[in-house]
């Protein structure tokens, strides 16, 4: 959700530049233990955004519902995957 006043377009661009940096160097390692927590921390640290909501977090190849931490192997660096970004609220 979108604060008034804020641009959505906007905001959603931001909070999508701010996951992807979350999985860019030098925010990754090997191993990593990724969790929902980190995602919303992320997003709410976006200027604008008032709350966010994770309907879906898992990794790739797993059960596709719900929302779970994510443990990767020791040989196994993370990417952002896909992710949706549906913005409610603000400026149009």
């Amino acid at each position: 959700q979108v604060k008034k006043r804020y641009s959505r377009p906007e905001v959603e661009a931001n909070v999508r530049l701010a996951i992807q940096s979350m999985y860019s160097l030098p925010n990754i390692d090997f191993g990593m233990y990724l969790t929902v927590s980190d995602i919303y921390h992320t997003v709410m640290a976006v200027e604008g955004v008032d709350w966010v909501s994770i309907p879906m977090y898992a990794r790739e190849g797993a059960s596709q519902t719900g929302t779970a931490d994510i443990s990767l192997r020791e040989a196994e660096l993370p990417t952002p995957g896909t992710f949706v970004i549906t913005a409610a609220g603000g400026i149009g």
